[in-house]
């Protein structure tokens, strides 16, 4: 018995060695470096959406800041002034008509029945304007710087030196072509380019001289 119980306490002794754990030191831990926490601002402002500058600048740009008419009218002598001019225009083109008609023969009644009816029609109107306005002129001297009036001036000036360029050189190319060996009939030609030079040349001097004299 004692020498089994010594042999069995050897035997744990020999073994003890093998069994018997001896803890190893704690090593070290490592703690990343602390860094301050950051302060906290104050909450951010949120940004405006993309579409409220626009629509504001749409607004300004939508309001008028003054009212502008949207459609121009002439005054109320402008019109008469307009209905004048053409009636005027109407006038010296029938009469140049009649004239040149009779000039190269044609005396007939149905040649010279449409510009006649037209010279007819367009005189009395012409006539009954041409009065009134120059006694409202009179009254009212501002009334000759009037747009309208100005206006039509100008247009009878360029429509009148047009149609006397237009006579002229007509007659000077029938001159060439006369040259150049044609039965082209220069009296008849040249007459009727004087007519129409005495026509709307008239009416050329007239609102030339009119017009400088009242910007004058």
């Amino acid at each position: 018995m004692e020498n089994n119980h010594s042999s069995h306490h050897g035997h744990n002794q020999h073994h003890q060695p093998h069994n018997q754990q001896h803890p190893s030191p704690p090593q070290p831990v490592s703690m990343p470096p602390q860094h301050p926490a950051p302060e906290m601002s104050a909450a951010p402002s949120m940004p405006e959406p993309a579409g409220a500058n626009l629509n504001m600048t749409m607004q300004e740009s939508v309001e008028p800041k003054e009212s502008v008419p949207v459609v121009k009218v002439w005054s109320v002598r402008g019109v008469e002034y307009a209905i004048m001019s053409f009636m005027l225009w109407f006038i010296a083109g029938a009469l140049s008509v009649i004239l040149i008609s009779l000039v190269n023969g044609e005396s007939g009644f149905s040649a010279l029945s449409s510009p006649l009816a037209l010279l007819l029609i367009s005189f009395p109107p012409f006539s009954f304007f041409l009065l009134r306005l120059k006694k409202a002129e009179l009254a009212e001297p501002n009334l000759k710087q009037e747009s309208t009036k100005r206006r039509f001036s100008q247009i009878t000036q360029v429509v009148s030196f047009a149609v006397v360029f237009v006579a002229w050189l007509t007659f000077l190319s029938q001159v060439f072509s006369k040259i150049g060996g044609s039965d082209a009939e220069l009296v008849k030609v040249g007459v009727s380019s004087l007519i129409l030079t005495v026509v709307w040349g008239g009416l050329f001097v007239y609102y030339w001289f009119d017009e400088h004299r009242n910007i004058g």
